[in-house]
């Protein structure tokens, strides 16, 4: 029994050094405490990876691309570092868990089955949001992406709810930070034209004209 568990312990010490081997080699640095990139393809449903963060404790981008991923939470809470993460095609089911990565700015999750984005919530510094090809069909679930208050670039190409009828003009007036959104510029016009759309103008008086307006002859209409 007691050669059985030291056996057994040593066994663990052995392949958590051929881990760390291969986390090195994979991050190119002596020292995984100074590692601050890492690309590396992961099956979360065979191996346990909860431990990862810890190691890593400085990890700042982590391209988890093409792995098997049952979920965020197996990743665990040691990322606090991380600031931009890759999971595309993992089989993504949500985005639970996602809220212990608190200085992320960057997440692409493109090609995954997502649909409910609450969990983004949490995630105040997102910048960067690649949703491309998922699940989402909602416009009240975009919504909920008014708490990232920094977010700049939004992709929801190939998802449901980019096919509704009024999907821009909603996601740009509700979205105030957003300046890109499914790879296209927001022009000024959209949000001002979806915001009144949602709230009419007030009578014309109580609107100020732009001095562009005022430097043109009130008189001069085409066609008159």
């Amino acid at each position: 029994g007691r050669d059985g568990s030291e056996q057994q312990w040593e066994l663990l010490a052995m392949e958590q050094e051929e881990e760390d081997v291969y986390l090195r080699e994979l991050a190119g640095v002596e020292d995984l405490e100074h590692a601050t990139n890492l690309q590396i393809v992961i099956n979360t449903t065979t191996s346990t990876v909860s431990h990862l963060g810890s190691k890593l404790g400085r990890l700042e981008e982590l391209n988890l691309n093409n792995s098997v991923i049952a979920s965020l939470r197996d990743l665990g809470t040691g990322f606090r570092s991380l600031t931009v993460l890759w999971v595309s095609r993992c089989g993504l089911p949500g985005l639970e868990g996602i809220g212990a990565m608190t200085a992320l700015r960057e997440l692409y999750a493109s090609f995954n089955d997502i649909s409910d984005l609450q969990p983004l919530d949490a995630c105040s510094e997102l910048e960067v949001l690649d949703l491309e090809g998922n699940c989402v069909s909602e416009l009240h679930s975009v919504i909920y992406l008014s708490a990232c208050s920094n977010l700049q670039s939004l992709t929801l190409t190939g998802n449901p709810v980019a096919d509704l009828e009024d999907y821009r003009q909603q996601v740009c007036s509700s979205l105030t930070s957003l300046q890109t959104l499914d790879d296209v510029d927001i022009e000024e016009a959209e949000r001002t034209s979806s915001s009144q759309q949602r709230n009419p103008p007030r009578p014309a008086e109580a609107q100020p004209a732009s001095p562009r307006l005022q430097d043109s002859p009130a008189t001069q209409h085409p066609g008159e």
